[in-house]
């Protein structure tokens, strides 16, 4: 037997952060684009956006700017808060994933 973990966060018993959100905002990191993202990750357009806005009204704080396309295209970027949210996330994903590995190793050795 092997010890599994997923982590996500949830407020008032509704998820907030988890594997897909995660994702989403990654690749629009990666690709300074929610368009590029989303063919990435194989959503809507629309799914992402409704992602995005659950995020933001759960946190209170904005997680994507975007810039409006045109002739040189547009644009989105992580805001600052989004970046640190994403940070602590990473790590307390890590912490978590680390413990899991270390009691599987002590299940290995009983």
């Amino acid at each position: 037997m092997k010890v599994k973990v997923k982590v996500w966060l949830e407020k008032d018993g509704r998820s907030v952060m988890g594997g897909g959100r995660y994702a989403l905002l990654k690749a629009i990191d990666e690709t300074g684009s929610l368009r590029e993202a989303c063919a990435q990750l194989e959503i809507s357009y629309r799914h992402a956006w409704g992602h995005i806005k659950k995020l933001e009204q759960s946190a209170g704080f904005a997680f994507v700017d975007s810039k409006v396309g045109g002739r040189g295209g547009g644009a989105s970027a992580l805001t600052p808060q989004a970046r640190e949210f994403l940070k602590q996330f990473d790590e307390l994903k890590s912490d978590i994933e680390q413990y899991a590995e270390q009691r599987n190793k002590d299940i290995k050795q009983q």
